[in-house]
């Protein structure tokens, strides 16, 4: 999927706007901004709902990704200008979010144990005494 939506945006994105559309400006540092910070909150919420770090990386990293393709794809349709370079930033943003949530992880959390581990647990519905009574 993610490789049929970089060809839909590399193709769409003529080659001659490619060249002129600079790589810096105001709206790709907006790109890699907020793409960072949905990033590290999706790895937050994945952690908390899945108890596990590769789900937090799974999870940050799909929700960030799907936020900067919805963006390009409304400019697609209409609503802006796409640009294959924004998206290039939202990828290198999730990416430092995924890496800063998981720094913040490993230093409050500790750097091993069972938040690596995938268990089958995590996979399905959680069991009793797993998660905490939020009442």
């Amino acid at each position: 999927m993610k490789a049929l939506l970089f060809a839909a945006l590399l193709a769409l994105c003529s080659q001659r706007e490619a060249l002129a559309e600079p790589w810096t400006g105001t709206d790709k540092l907006l790109h890699f901004g907020l793409s960072a910070a949905i990033g590290g909150v999706g790895y937050a919420f994945g952690v908390a709902c899945c108890e596990t770090r590769p789900w937090g990386l799974m999870i940050g990293g799909g929700i960030g990704l799907a936020a900067g393709a919805a963006k390009e794809l409304l400019d697609l349709a209409g609503a802006g200008q796409p640009s294959f370079k924004a998206f290039v930033w939202d990828v290198a943003g999730v990416a430092l979010g995924l890496g800063i949530a998981l720094s913040i992880d490993m230093a409050v959390h500790g750097a091993g144990g069972q938040r690596w581990q995938m268990s089958g647990a995590a996979l399905g519905p959680p069991t009793p005494g797993t998660l905490q009574d939020v009442r």
